[in-house]
């Protein structure tokens, strides 16, 4: 958008009648200083001095969809949205521009987009992108190809980050290639394209593909050493999965030891499990959960279910009936820390099914059946849940 606002700031308008060109220029220093009251009624002088031209209807169009985006209340919002869509009328009727112009098509597509009717966005964008290209020629000067391709990709992007959530890796596959072909070269986007890229590929069993999109995400975000941290973890962990131990730990090296990133100390904590399940009664246990238990200190409080699901798979792991007199502290400590979760999340199923086999091995017939039938329950409702997050994870283990 502000490629757009320096666009048409600075270029040259066409012969035009004094007021036109006065009303257009206020208006884009008013937006510029988000003063959008003022700029609407800029463009309307300006549209009123010369409705034959597309830019002041355009350019109006792009203030009300531009503050329907900074507004809360939903009916406002809509409200805004219907303004904006109803300058597609006079871009048509008065300015003679196409309904299959490239231009209408991006202005309804923005207005979907505000509203995040997203199937309906897709449609107006690709709609305007598929356009000859000479079509774009009137509106060189704004770069509308530039325009449309950015928020057909993003709008794409976004499509696919929805079906993430819902663990329909196979469909944003599909998708995905659509906003990569779209994107402009060097545009910003390409560092969440790529992220999300990789969160798929990793769903799709494709692990050496997923850990060089990974590497390409951290060349592409040099400026933000925190972010370049989460990715090396995030490479380290599915080494990690993929049974590549050596790889893991040489992935985590390169993070800077006093690094307390979530992901990082996930990961630090997978690379001390897994040689402790190998040997579930040997000290490497122990360090492990020690170390679990200093991590969870610094891990945010709505995810530290993540390493509390974890402690307690290696607890049971470690503690057989035999031992479970000599753990009932260990086991205590598991059972409050399963609870305090369920209070934080009491729709992660795992964490039922965790106290249900603690209080089975306990031997507490009555708990156990009542955490399995509460198990029963909440992975049904898990189900019909959004069940992953934006970088593909479990939303509940």
């Amino acid at each position: 958008m502000r490629r757009l606002l320096l666009l048409l700031a600075c270029a040259p308008l066409l012969a035009q009648e004094d007021p036109y060109r006065e009303a257009l220029e206020a208006g884009v220093r008013q937006y510029q200083n988000s003063d959008f009251d003022a700029a609407l009624r800029s463009f309307a002088r300006a549209r009123k001095a010369e409705s034959r031209d597309w830019r002041g209807h355009f350019w109006q169009a792009m203030v009300l969809i531009k503050q329907a985006m900074h507004e809360n209340e939903p009916r406002r919002r809509a409200g805004l949205v219907d303004e904006a869509r109803a300058m597609t009328g006079p871009l048509v009727k008065e300015a003679g521009v196409l309904f299959q112009d490239p231009i209408r098509s991006y202005i309804l597509g923005m207005c979907a987009s505000t509203l995040a009717q997203r199937k309906e966005a897709l449609a107006h964008f690709a709609r305007a992108y598929r356009a000859p290209r000479h079509q774009f020629d009137p509106y060189r000067e704004i770069d509308l190809f530039t325009l449309v391709r950015r928020a057909y990709s993003r709008e794409t992007l976004a499509a696919a980050t929805e079906m993430i959530l819902h663990g329909k890796f196979d469909k944003a596959d599909e998708i995905r290639p659509v906003a990569a072909q779209a994107l402009p070269e060097g545009d910003p986007a390409w560092a969440d394209l790529e992220r999300h890229w990789a969160v798929v590929d990793e769903a799709m069993g494709r692990f050496d593909r997923a850990v060089e999109r990974l590497r390409t995400c951290i060349e592409l975000n040099r400026d933000d050493p925190e972010l370049r941290e989460e990715f090396r973890a995030t490479i380290a962990l599915i080494y990690f999965k993929n049974n590549q131990y050596d790889e893991g730990v040489a992935a985590l090296r390169q993070v800077p030891q006093a690094s307390r990133n979530p992901e990082v100390l996930a990961a630090r904590c997978t690379e001390r499990k897994i040689p402790a399940l190998r040997d579930p009664e040997g000290p490497a246990m122990d360090e492990a959960l020690a170390y679990y238990r200093e991590a969870m200190k610094d891990f945010p409080a709505g995810e530290v279910y993540r390493l509390v699901e974890e402690f307690g798979e290696m607890v049971l792991a470690k503690v057989g009936p035999a031992q479970v007199e000599k753990q009932t502290a260990l086991l205590d400590e598991t059972v409050a820390l399963l609870e305090r979760e369920i209070a934080r999340h009491e729709e992660c199923p795992t964490l039922y099914w965790l106290l249900h086999r603690v209080w089975r091995l306990r031997g507490d017939a009555e708990k156990a059946d009542r955490f399995e039938k509460l198990h029963t329950e909440k992975k049904a409702a898990y189900d019909e849940r959004l069940r992953f997050d934006a970088r593909g994870r479990p939303t509940c283990g």
